[in-house]
């Protein structure tokens, strides 16, 4: 049993729409988890996208309650549920931002006779093996296809046929997202177990995410909100849901209502109707250009704020102004003149909510002369001598050039400006490009294209040294924890590069995923998957993490994961490269001598060898490989000393093998002779 706590701000709300997208929230309240595992390979897939309280690729119970206390019910939900009951396996297909993915999770949830199942999320790309899969007996399990290219799901029929069967098999329950129109593709599959989701009223999810906060229910019904409500999606409703717990929170016990909603559907509109007189009908270019960068680096020191408009204006093509040392206003004067911007211990911000953001989007979608400018803007202050930016200044400009990027459809500034910084030869410059693409890789927004390009960037021969150590770096970061599987793939195509040092990298941090995030399931799934169908260096490279996954913790070994060793042994004994194999023994029977854990380390690798499948080869070849190890093959134990950790280890293990093998010569007893 683990449990993890989770404190945040009782008068803050996360949102969850289409994808489970958290948009800038926190979660509410307290928040434990007990999670137990049970003696099974799960199913581990790619993804959930919530930032708060999931922690790898499976919902955990915390998350689902958090889910179904704000779930507001699309139309026809029990048609669904009793759909998914009846039949095990649902198609669900509806608009992006709709609520898909928590109505898919809610039924599944709905169906299951557990409080909190454990739900299993695969979010299918062009890497996704289903095929491959293994699924737990009676498993819950949520397949989403929606962020998939058109491409992909063309080519996706025949493992997803065979996924179906594998859940067909195990009596488990499925809920497959589909895309709006759902794929003539996949309609063989789809045909006659396919539902429309119908989203929700926005008021009903708004509702829903309110009631949870201290905000006044009143509220809802406020003028202003039910204008701004009136096309909006359900994530557009639990995006203004947020808004209006913070600015509450803001304003403080006792704020009049009619203010709270003013100034939230302000924020909510990106603050557009303000812009356009502050931005667009302004005619001073340096008011601009103070503009954005405020917005840009809010909360920084004005001196780093002075050097970096004088970067902005010379990227721009501007000459910035010089003066006379001692005429004219100073930098924070300039700066008291704009519009909202507050001062504390000499740092400068916007001080109304979202408008710092609401400029970027504006300027970006207003002047598309600028774009380049500003990407080349924000490179260079990631590479440049001025200004210098402190870590809190480093991470606000991340976080909201992704968030730019990712509100305006221009992902791929993001991979573009992190490679630039990885390749600079720069420490700080080098941990600005993780940050980034660490953030990219965890929003919904942009997650796609961030995972496709680390995914390239991975399968690259001749990626240079300092891209591979960004893509070891993301993998190991929040994404390798909440992604687990994505980074797993990732990292097993960095396998494949022909430089020791590479692989050396690659393995350590498949054990740093299990050391630091407890991924010891997921990892022993993605080995299974390498030995199985992997080219040959995965394969090596994962008979080397199976080797070295006892340094981590010896008791991961224990009790639940068995099962999971024994089917990795069964597909690893199976493999052709016999010296890989013999050399895997080895290290195994090495594990064992000396360790207080050497009765299971052998029992799992006797039973691997002796199943009931198992071939009178597969069994000889343990035999051999252990003869090997030990380097002669003893014609009496009692000749040999019995305090020998490796002939204690090579008895134990031929007497293990004894019963499979009808042919093999075993060590005598002299009483036996």
């Amino acid at each position: 049993m683990t449990t993890d706590s989770f404190t945040a701000p009782t008068d803050s709300t996360s949102v969850t729409g289409d994808g489970n997208l958290t948009v800038r929230g926190d979660v509410t309240g307290d928040v434990s988890i007990g999670v137990q595992k049970g003696d099974m390979i799960q199913v581990f897939g790619t993804g959930s996208g919530y930032r708060d309280l999931i922690v790898r690729d499976e919902i955990d119970p915390g998350h689902l309650r958090w889910l179904e206390d704000r779930f507001a019910e699309p139309h026809d939900f029990t048609g669904i549920v009793n759909s998914l009951r009846d039949n095990k396996i649902v198609f669900l297909y509806g608009r992006p931002h709709s609520g898909r993915w928590t109505a898919g999770v809610l039924a599944l949830k709905t169906v299951s006779s557990a409080e909190t199942p454990t739900i299993n999320v695969i979010e299918f790309d062009e890497e996704t093996q289903l095929d491959l899969r293994r699924v737990a007996q009676s498993a819950h399990i949520l397949l989403d296809l929606t962020k998939t290219d058109n491409d992909v799901l063309d080519n996706a029929e025949s493992q997803l046929k065979s996924f179906l069967g594998t859940v067909a098999a195990a009596e488990a329950h499925l809920v497959v997202l589909l895309p709006e129109p759902p794929p003539p593709g996949l309609q063989s599959l789809y045909q006659g177990r396919i539902k429309q989701l119908i989203a929700p009223a926005a008021g009903d999810v708004l509702h829903a995410h309110l009631q949870e906060t201290s905000v006044p229910g009143e509220i809802v019904s406020d003028p202003q909100i039910t204008e701004a409500l009136t096309s909006a999606r359900p994530a557009d409703a639990a995006w203004l849901a947020d808004l209006i717990a913070r600015e509450y929170h803001l304003a403080g016990e006792g704020a009049a209502i009619g203010t709270v909603a003013e100034k939230a559907v302000l924020a909510y509109g990106n603050w557009t109707a303000e812009l356009i007189t502050v931005v667009d009908r302004e005619e001073d270019w340096n008011r601009r250009s103070l503009m954005l960068t405020v917005a840009l680096l809010g909360g920084c020191s004005t001196e780093t704020q002075y050097w970096a408009e004088r970067e902005l204006l010379t990227t721009a093509g501007y000459t910035p102004p010089t003066g006379k040392l001692l005429e004219g206003r100073g930098f924070a004067g300039r700066l008291t003149e704009l519009k909202g911007v507050s001062f504390a211990d000499d740092r400068a911000r916007f001080d109304r909510l979202g408008y710092d953001r609401s400029v970027l989007r504006h300027v970006w979608r207003g002047y598309p002369e600028l774009r380049d400018r500003l990407v080349k803007w924000v490179t260079e202050l990631g590479l440049g001598q001025q200004p210098r930016l402190d870590d809190n200044a480093r991470a606000g400009m991340v976080s909201r050039f992704l968030d730019l990027c990712a509100s305006q459809d221009a992902t791929k500034f993001i991979t573009k400006v992190a490679e630039k910084w990885a390749g600079s030869g720069k420490t700080v410059p080098a941990r600005m490009a993780a940050d980034l693409l660490t953030a990219g890789a965890l929003d919904d927004r942009s997650a796609p294209v961030v995972h496709r390009q680390l995914n390239e960037w991975a399968r690259k021969s001749d990626l240079a040294p300092a891209l591979v150590d960004l893509v070891l770096t993301v993998c190991q970061s929040e994404f390798g924890g909440k992604h687990t599987d994505k980074a797993l793939t990732r990292l097993g195509n960095l396998a494949l590069h022909t430089e020791r040092q590479v692989n050396d990298k690659v393995v350590a941090a498949v054990l740093a995923l299990v050391r630091d995030n407890g991924a010891f399931p997921q990892v022993l799934a993605k080995l299974d998957e390498w030995l199985r169908s992997g080219k040959e260096r995965q394969r090596a490279v994962a008979v080397r993490i199976l080797r070295e996954l006892l340094s981590v913790d010896a008791g991961e070994f224990i009790g639940v994961h068995r099962q999971a060793l024994v089917r990795v042994w069964q597909v690893l004994l199976a493999v052709e490269d016999h010296a890989l194999v013999h050399e895997a023994i080895g290290s195994w029977l090495d594990l064992a001598t000396g360790s207080d854990q050497r009765v299971f380390l052998l029992g799992v690798l006797g039973e691997a060898a002796t199943a009931f499948d198992a071939s009178v080869a597969r069994i000889g070849t343990v035999r051999m490989a252990a003869d090997r190890w030990l380097g002669f093959v003893p014609r009496y134990w009692d000749d040999h000393d019995s305090t020998d950790p490796r002939l204690v280890v090579h008895q134990a293990l031929a007497e293990a093998l004894l019963p499979g093998h009808p042919f093999t010569a075993q060590p005598l007893r002299n009483e036996d002779s």
